[in-house]
């Protein structure tokens, strides 16, 4: 298996903007409705390479991951502090 290069993804593009460029895609469409199959195909084939190339799984997974990692600490900080805070009287009613 080799390793995909950007002269790759370069080529990719390359074939994907002559594939949109050909007669009947909808490239001059006006309106969404206006786009045939076709056109309709090619755009979900462009975001899906785009998708790939700027890795948009991985960050989410990244931002979900630290954003599970930092709620936690933050909780606890939070029920700390109103312990700090709160009359130990209304605490021990929440309770």
């Amino acid at each position: 298996m080799s390793k995909k290069t950007t002269d790759d993804a370069y080529d990719n593009q390359v074939q994907l903007d002559r594939r949109a460029e050909r007669e009947g895609r909808g490239r001059n469409a006006e309106w969404p409705s206006q786009i045939p199959s076709r056109g309709w195909k090619d755009v979900l084939w462009r975001v899906f390479a785009e998708v790939n190339e700027d890795r948009v799984m991985l960050i989410a997974a990244g931002a979900a991951f630290y954003l599970l990692l930092a709620l936690f600490p933050a909780l606890a900080a939070f029920v700390s502090i109103y312990g700090f805070v709160a009359d130990p009287q209304t605490i021990a009613e929440h309770i």
